[in-house]
């Protein structure tokens, strides 16, 4: 059973490598066929209107192109058909290191929401791939506040995932996170039912506390190898 989960991530490593490869290094404009958001001149103001304009019952590929700033929305990314794809501005795009796009919120469950509620990036189709954005939950210090939660096969390159209890949460599906960072103090990656890769990702503690991850640790092996 691990050893099939891991074949799968394996592959879902494989795409999106390949896809990152193949885009030049300074990302500052649409990829071929995206709609766009922007603060002005986009096709979109928000991420949450460009989500909702795009299909779920069609199949095939469909994307979206965030430009520079600072959006302050929950995102929710219903199921589809199509396989997503989120790529944000950044001048450097093999890293979380030079990203200019952020989206931010900051519920939490003192708002009497459950932990995927209070997500700031609520990730429900299956394919869905990020790049290249930061996703942060402010509300700090004091409740369970999430800023990504994943429920399907994912996967996350380049991105940032920043909040202080319950950062991530990865609870179901296969996930992989590349080049990624994730900041937080307790149970900040956390989950159920996950199988869940993480390669060359810079895991920080918030300096006033010792961090704290939860789940299951299964045998892995390097992805090369298979």
């Amino acid at each position: 059973m691990v050893w099939t989960k891991l074949a799968k991530m394996k592959v879902l490593y494989a795409e999106i490598a390949l896809l990152s490869t193949a885009l030049a290094a300074s990302r500052t404009s649409p990829p071929n066929g995206c709609i766009t958001v922007a603060k002005s001149g986009g096709n979109f103001a928000t991420i949450q209107s460009a989500l909702n304009s795009l299909s779920t019952s069609t199949s095939g590929s469909q994307c979206i192109f965030i430009g520079p700033g600072t959006y302050k929305e929950q995102v929710v990314v219903p199921a589809r058909s199509a396989q997503l794809t989120i790529y944000g501005s950044t001048s450097d795009d093999t890293s979380y290191a030079s990203n200019t796009v952020t989206i931010t919120y900051g519920l939490s469950q003192n708002d009497g929401l459950s932990n995927d509620e209070t997500a700031t990036l609520r990730v429900k189709a299956k394919g869905f791939r990020l790049y290249n954005v930061n996703v942060v939950n402010s509300y700090g210090e004091g409740s369970q506040a999430v800023a990504l939660s994943a429920a399907v096969n994912s996967g996350y390159y380049g991105s940032s995932f920043v909040g202080f209890q319950d950062t991530v949460l990865s609870n179901e599906g296969n996930q992989i996170y590349i080049k990624c960072m994730i900041t937080g103090a307790t149970d900040f990656i956390f989950g159920q039912r996950a199988s869940t890769w993480f390669e060359r990702v810079d895991i920080r503690v918030v300096a006033k506390s010792l961090g704290y991850i939860t789940g299951k640790i299964e045998p892995t092996l390097d992805l090369k190898h298979f």
